[in-house]
């Protein structure tokens, strides 16, 4: 938790999604991570979204 940073959510209550830069893997362009609640509705788990915040940014045409 230390080295992440949460950069959006879900605007409707209850939907529980949320991204967060995951800075473990590269100080300098984290992984984008996001939350999955759906699978496992016992816990929550991160999945990768995109390997770097650069190829992420790329993929939304920014």
């Amino acid at each position: 938790m230390e080295q992440a940073v949460l950069i959006a959510t879900t605007g409707n209550p209850g939907d529980d999604g949320a991204l967060a830069l995951d800075y473990r893997t590269d100080p300098s362009d984290p992984r984008v991570v996001g939350s999955d609640f759906w699978t496992d509705a016992a816990l929550c788990r991160w999945r990768v979204v995109a390997p770097s915040f650069s190829g992420f940014v790329a993929s939304l045409g920014l």
